[in-house]
């Protein structure tokens, strides 16, 4: 199966409690040049490196990987685990789903 993020939003529908995503926090996806932030494999999953700066203003470094499925309505849902390699160096989970207009 086909995967394009290119430009699609999601939102966190549940999230570990050693996560740091909120019902506010929303993520875009966009190509940037040569830049590498993930890489994709054949059946779109997705292994990428990650650095936001959380709410207290600390830059947080983590691993995820995410596993994109299609929904009912052809919106996007991805199942995610992850690890900070910073910090505490937690591990969890999460579920996003792409957020339409």
């Amino acid at each position: 199966m086909d995967f394009d993020f290119d430009g699609r939003c999601f939102g966190a529908i549940e999230n570990s409690a050693t996560g740091e995503m909120f019902g506010a926090t929303l993520f875009e996806h966009h190509p940037v040049g040569s830049q590498l932030l993930a890489l994709m494999g054949e059946n779109g999953e997705l292994d990428m490196r990650y650095d936001p700066v959380n709410l207290a203003g600390a830059l947080m470094t983590g691993v995820i990987r995410s596993i994109p499925t299609r929904l009912p309505d052809r919106r996007y849902r991805v199942e995610e685990t992850w690890r900070w390699t910073c910090g505490e160096r937690s591990a969890g989970g999460s579920v996003l789903e792409e957020v339409v207009d």
